[in-house]
């Protein structure tokens, strides 16, 4: 959301080192593109954060790396094979850079004509 209310256009893949942002993921899912005559009747959502703990081990950060060119195109494949088996938009963003405990390092949203499709 932007300083006056609004919320800025999202694009539906992206690797950032900014924080997520949950209602722009939903918003880039949520607008019906114009060759689309149906819009979204349901979102669901999936927020991956950083655990304090793996496999008994305490956990103090995580730190992603990532080649952006690579992870789009393969958002972009996810993306497609899915709107292509289910009647879905989805749209990716992933984190990269130092998280600590409690951030989130990945938002998935899904939108579809029926909400039990999403």
């Amino acid at each position: 959301m932007n300083d006056n209310g609004t919320v800025m256009q999202t694009a539906p893949y992206a690797v950032t080192t900014d924080t997520l942002n949950l209602e722009a993921l939903i918003h880039a899912v949520a607008s019906t593109p114009p060759d689309t005559a149906v819009g979204p009747g349901g979102i669901t959502s999936f927020v991956g954060v950083v655990r304090n703990e793996n496999a008994g081990r305490r956990v103090l950060r995580l730190e992603y790396e990532g080649y952006e060119p690579l992870a789009l195109r393969a958002f972009d494949r996810i993306g497609t094979e899915t709107a292509d088996h289910w009647n879905v938009r989805v749209a990716l963003h992933h984190r990269l850079g130092t998280l600590q405990i409690g951030e989130a390092s990945v938002m998935i949203a899904a939108a579809s004509p029926h909400r039990a499709d999403a």
